[in-house]
């Protein structure tokens, strides 16, 4: 002998790398997991080298880097070990699967608690509200669909009324002349519509639930009404209109003749009261004449 010892170096593991960190700061699991926020389980696994029953790895780092944070010592120190005493765990699970053939899925990491349970109906609440607004985009965004099948614009009907027919927007609200009309489960509508003599302007209008609406007018003549047939007209014997004319043109000719008669009395009379004047101015003269002659002769 050579007076040398040879002393057994044993390598410490994941778990008793943990389990030393924290003994010395004098902290326990309870306390680490509530600080954390890492499940009691998961750290009482992670110590007892339980790795198949722990959450994907990408998680387990997250948790030994959270545990080497809260203690005081290199993350790194415990993540390789991690990563190593894994490798081996596959390998040496590698081996017994194909002995033992396949192996039996752990349904313990699929727990199902009231977290899990909230976040899933809310997201399926999400999910349906955006196929909900999928299904309504176009009617958000764009006026509804509306058109009059009959009567064609611009028509010229024989009758007092008329069926307007037509398709829209099934769940919209029709109106035709501002009256309320009902839509079938298929989208199409018909309604009867008086017509007056003349020129018609029907308007449809059609109102989604976003309030969008889109309107169409159609222009119908109606000439229902029959035009009254002219009567011929009577003819008379020749001797019938002949005398009528005659009979008809006797009172304006009495007239006439009155009119003429009662004209010529006041020029008669106009005549006479003239000639009067001029005879008293004729016997004065006269008379002046002769009274000169004396005068003269004298």
């Amino acid at each position: 002998m050579n007076g040398f010892k040879i002393k057994k170096i044993q390598s410490l593991t994941l778990g008793e790398k943990m389990r030393r960190a924290r003994n010395e700061k004098r902290i326990t699991l309870p306390e680490i997991a509530k600080n954390t926020k890492i499940q009691l389980e998961y750290l009482e696994k992670l110590e007892n080298g339980d790795y198949n029953n722990l959450p994907a790895d990408v998680y387990v780092r997250g948790f030994l880097k959270s545990f080497a944070e809260y203690v005081g010592i290199n993350e790194d120190y415990l993540i390789k070990s991690f990563v190593k005493e894994r490798r081996i765990q596959n390998n040496i699970a590698g081996d017994k699967k194909k002995e033992n053939g396949p192996k039996q899925i752990n349904l313990s990491k699929f727990s199902i608690n009231p977290k899990i349970l909230s976040i899933f109906f809310i997201s399926l609440f999400f999910l349906g509200l955006l196929f909900y607004l999928y299904l309504n985009l176009n009617n958000f965004v764009s006026n509804p669909e509306l058109v009059i099948l009959n009567p064609a614009n611009n028509s010229i009907i024989e009758e007092s009324g008329v069926t307007i027919k037509g398709r829209t927007d099934i769940g919209n609200n029709l109106f035709i002349n501002n009256q309320s009309v009902l839509v079938d489960e298929e989208g199409f509508f018909s309604e009867s519509i008086v017509l007056k003599e003349g020129v018609n302007i029907i308007t449809a209008r059609s109102v989604n639930q976003f309030n969008k609406e889109a309107i169409e007018s159609v222009s119908v003549e109606a000439r229902y009404s029959k035009p009254e047939e002219s009567k011929p007209e009577e003819t008379q014997p020749v001797g019938e209109n002949s005398e009528s004319p005659q009979a008809d043109d006797a009172p304006s000719e009495e007239a006439t003749n009155e009119s003429q008669t009662e004209s010529d009395s006041v020029e008669i009379q106009e005549a006479e009261t003239q000639s009067e004047v001029l005879g008293v101015e004729t016997v004065e003269e006269e008379k002046t004449e002769e009274k000169d002659k004396k005068k003269k002769k004298d």
